[in-house]
């Protein structure tokens, strides 16, 4: 009886050793278009990178250590979803399109379609970040409200072919939370005009406009101008309000892990009570980067969202003065961790780039 119980032991303990290994994904891809000698897998709001090397012109591979199910982003894929333990084999079928082998192929061919129900029917503004398109700016809002809803009805229906609890939960989740976003940015630039505000980008952002001695002056207008006829009222503001703000549910753990949407709209409503002062953005924004950590404990979560604040006060300096590289300046002299700190310097080093 004792060798067996110490036998059985012995067992249990190699099992235990091997968990981690067992747990592995393996990841494999052939993406013929791919370039460069790997690609990563990564999740930003779990801080979690991982390199998937390549073993031949257009092929990937790796197994991967997973902190969690959910969803993941693949360079040159977008975002896929994925379990610890279950492989997944996705092969180009064409441009942007892609065959998904393994346990978790029904819920990535779900996730394809879900891009494409959105890109037809809610899609994203091309030049105004987290907008809704201009063509969708230019409704009234009860038509923008049954848009909104004509949406989630068609997510909520098309994942139901899953199985899997989880996947479909996230999956709702983000919806929700991607309409919520609209919404909020919906009220700001309703009846956005694209041929005027892309006029008035030009002006704000060519070098030679800043040296006119009322570019200050001019550039306010050139700001306000592609918007003047489109503010709305009260009563339609206020509709807006309850429909972005109603039903929210804080502080969602597996959101917060897996929906970069579910991070803006949660940081935007927790930071409500610290409003942005437009004359005093410094002053405004530090105040909500203080105010994170006691709203927000858990640290992965907490640097994510200190990233997301600081990248929204690079764009909203550039907005109010164009001088975002001051306000890079200030982030910098600002105590956060690696991850924020890295997240806020890729999007400097982009706004750099779009003014080349």
């Amino acid at each position: 009886m004792t060798i067996k119980i110490i036998i059985a032991g012995l067992v249990l303990s190699c099992l235990l050793g091997m968990g981690g290994f067992a747990q592995q994904t393996k990841v494999s891809l052939s993406l013929p278009t791919a370039k460069g000698k790997a690609l990563y897998l990564t999740n930003e709001q779990r801080n979690f990178a991982v390199e998937i090397p390549s073993d031949s012109k257009s092929n990937f591979k790796a197994s991967v250590d997973l902190p969690g199910r959910g969803f993941y982003a693949i360079d040159q894929i977008g975002e896929i979803y994925l379990e610890p333990g279950n492989a997944l084999q996705v092969v180009a079928t064409g441009q942007q399109s892609y065959q998904f082998k393994g346990k978790q192929s029904k819920e990535n061919e779900l996730l394809s379609r879900l891009k494409a129900v959105r890109a037809t029917m809610l899609p994203q503004n091309s030049i105004i970040k987290n907008a809704p398109s201009f063509n969708l700016l230019q409704q009234p809002v009860q038509k923008f409200a049954i848009t909104i809803q004509s949406y989630k009805d068609s997510v909520t229906k098309l994942v139901s072919a899953s199985k899997n609890i989880f996947f479909r939960e996230i999956s709702v989740g983000d919806a929700d939370s991607y309409c919520r976003v609209m919404l909020m940015n919906f009220d700001r630039f309703h009846e956005a005009d694209s041929t005027s505000y892309i006029a008035s980008l030009d002006f704000i952002n060519n070098a030679k406009s800043k040296t006119d001695p009322n570019f200050k002056f001019k550039m306010y207008r050139a700001w306000l101008l592609p918007l003047m006829d489109g503010f709305l009222n009260e009563e339609d503001r206020q509709a807006v309000y309850k429909l972005y703000n109603d039903g929210f549910r804080a502080n969602d753990h597996n959101l917060l892990q897996n929906s970069t949407w579910y991070a803006i709209i949660s940081s935007q409503m927790a930071l409500a009570e610290i409003p942005i002062d437009e004359s005093k953005l410094k002053e405004s924004y530090l105040r909500r980067l203080a105010a994170i950590p006691s709203k927000f404990p858990d640290s992965t979560v907490m640097n994510y969202l200190t990233g997301l604040q600081g990248i929204e006060y690079l764009d909203a300096a550039q907005q109010a003065t164009t001088d975002f590289e001051s306000a890079y300046e200030v982030l910098k002299s600002v105590s956060m961790s690696a991850q924020s700190r890295a997240m806020i310097e890729r999007a400097f080093l982009q706004m750099k780039r779009r003014q080349l």
